[in-house]
């Protein structure tokens, strides 16, 4: 008995009694392996089974249904999808209409706006209600002639082969047009071409936003190509009545020259505010006479599209030119009537005669409230 409870006391003895971290890791990892078990039998394999075999009845259900009801599902639902596609296109053609409609009606206002402009007219059913009256209307085989009262016309003049104008935009607006012509090029001539070169004192060249004005406007329409011819008035007047009248020769008074001074040393446009466009006019000649190409080129109206050469061209046209400056101012000097012609509020012209009517033209730019010349400034 001894010998076995020696025994059994040894074999206790060799019974680990202590607890380490090793064994706490080793138990915790069996825990978890335990319950990861536990968990993948219990809630992943039923359900999935159950889930296959639920859907497997449903759709065996919908097929026996389908079967024995072919219109059950489709009605209601053919019903839904065939209300909004009909819905759908609806809306589509009712959108495209409404582009449509849009689209014409902003053709027709277009179409509207450019008919009903008293500058556009029909050539066979031309009317006096017009910007310019109709004073005749005549056939000349495909050609027809129809004849406007003149108007003061503003544009560019180019005397190449022939002497030809080109209106500005204003000016345009204003020339009659025949319809089939709205988006042609419609050239425009002189009747007397000698006439309109001594009358408007045209040199070989361009000559930039030239205003004159003429007796009559022929338009002579044709299938083919239409074109304007432009007849002057006999007597090459400049027509308008005179705002102001000046019984006074070009001469500068002392203090129109203390300006001239100023303007000079510092090429201020600024010192020009508030003289009026016949002071502008005696300051511009008596540059031309003091040979002040800084001064005469500074005095031009450059702005506003306005053609202005650039300066280089402008010193180098100038320093060739044989003009004899003291002749010409000398000869102004025997004037003593010029006359402001307001054409605009911002358009003047200083009307003098020598052996007829001279127009020279001023700008006013609006910006400094201050007169400048125009480029080419002699109608």
């Amino acid at each position: 008995m001894d010998k076995e409870i020696k025994n059994l006391q040894s074999e206790f003895n060799q019974i680990p009694t202590t607890f380490t971290n090793k064994d706490k890791q080793a138990v915790r990892g069996k825990i978890e392996k335990l319950q990861n078990q536990e968990k993948r039998k219990v809630f992943q394999l039923y359900p999935k089974a159950l889930t296959g075999a639920v859907v497997a009845l449903a759709i065996l259900l919908l097929v026996i249904t389908i079967n024995q009801s072919p219109n059950f599902f489709t009605s209601s639902n053919d019903s839904a999808g065939s209300d909004a596609k009909t819905a759908h296109e609806i809306g589509v053609q009712e959108n495209a209409t409404f582009d449509m409609e849009n689209s014409d009606s902003t053709k027709n206002d277009l179409a509207t706006e450019e008919s009903s402009g008293l500058n556009i007219f029909n050539p066979n059913t031309v009317q006096d209600e017009m910007i310019l009256p109709v004073l005749d209307v005549q056939q000349n085989g495909d050609e027809k002639i129809i004849t406007f009262k003149g108007d003061l016309l503003t544009g560019l003049l180019t005397d190449e082969q022939s002497l030809m104008f080109h209106p500005n935009e204003e000016t345009w607006n204003r020339i009659p047009i025949a319809e089939a012509d709205i988006d042609k090029e419609i050239p425009i001539y002189f009747s007397d071409e000698e006439l309109a070169r001594s009358t408007l004192n045209i040199e070989q060249g361009m000559v930039s936003d030239l205003t004159f004005q003429v007796d009559i406007i022929e338009y002579h329409y044709s299938p083919n190509g239409s074109s304007i011819y432009l007849t002057l008035g006999s007597d090459g007047s400049i027509p308008g009545e005179a705002t102001n009248t000046y019984k006074e020769t070009i001469e500068l008074s002392e203090e129109l020259l203390t300006v001239y001074e100023e303007y000079r040393n510092t090429l201020n446009d600024k010192v020009l505010q508030g003289l009026v466009p016949f002071e502008v006019f005696k300051l511009y000649h008596y540059a031309d006479l003091q040979g002040d190409l800084e001064v005469t080129y500074a005095l031009y109206f450059n702005k506003e599209n306005h053609f202005v050469p650039d300066k280089e061209t402008f010193m180098a046209d100038a320093n060739q030119s044989n003009r004899q400056a003291d002749e010409i101012y000398n000869e102004m000097l025997e004037i003593n009537t010029f006359d402001e012609i307001y054409l605009t509020e911002n358009e003047v012209l200083i009307r003098f005669t020598t052996d007829h009517d001279i127009g020279f033209r001023l700008l006013k730019d609006k910006e400094l409230n201050v007169w400048k010349v125009s480029w080419l400034p002699i109608q």
